[in-house]
């Protein structure tokens, strides 16, 4: 009975190997969708303290405001992180004026990793983090998954890797490198370097180091 058990077990566990193997990235051709511009495309944005936030509405502004396709954007925000609160309302704020779009909707979820925080205590944080960021996802269903590196955007990444796994939705992830990061990848890039659908760096020396990363060019 028991070696029935472990017998099973192992099946279902090379199943799962399996299958999040065959959706990996780097194991496949990357999905090449159709430009539609008349279809609304849900991008869910995660905002970060330091200058990832800055650098995310720079981004924002530069790709995809004034664009033929109709964007809706959405953001993730660690509750702690009140300057990326009042900066994402003021940017919703600006671009209704400017373009008439709808207020940009926010959501919060608590962080899941502190500056400076052991990388063991944040495994339990990221877990907590992850059950609000499954929600959130859920509930937004975005087409496009837009990331630049704080640590809130790891479970939110993962949640949309984990809809890919269960064959619920097919999300993008595109995660952009910080312009910060010069020589080497940061904790977060090297997280989702594997399950990113596009991963975009704004230096020309890190190609040589990480073959799947794509230069464009600097972004902000």
């Amino acid at each position: 009975m028991l070696l029935k058990l472990f017998g099973g077990l192992f099946l279902l566990l090379l199943i799962l190997i399996i299958r999040v193997l065959s959706i990996l990235p780097i194991f496949r051709r990357p999905k090449i969708h159709k430009k539609n511009t008349n279809e609304q495309v849900r991008v869910l944005s995660v905002l970060g303290s330091g200058g990832h936030t800055p650098e995310m509405l720079k981004l924002l502004e530069t790709l995809f405001i004034g664009e033929e396709r109709n964007y809706q954007i959405s953001f993730v925000i660690a509750s702690s992180d009140k300057t990326s609160q009042h900066k994402a309302k003021a940017f919703s704020k600006k671009f209704k004026e400017k373009f008439g779009i709808d207020d940009i909707q926010i959501y919060l979820v608590p962080r899941s990793r502190k500056v400076g925080q052991s990388y063991f205590s944040s495994i339990f944080t990221t877990l907590y983090a992850s059950f609000f960021s499954f929600k959130i996802v859920v509930l937004e269903n975005p087409k496009l998954v837009l990331c630049n590196g704080p640590g809130t955007c790891v479970p939110i990444a993962l949640a949309a890797f984990l809809l890919r796994i269960i064959s619920i939705k097919f999300i993008d992830v595109i995660y952009i490198e910080s312009i910060a990061r010069v020589k080497r990848l940061s904790l977060s890039g090297r997280i989702l370097y594997p399950i990113a659908d596009r991963f975009i760096v704004q230096w020309e020396s890190l190609t040589s180091k990480y073959k799947k990363v794509e230069y464009i060019g600097r972004l902000i």
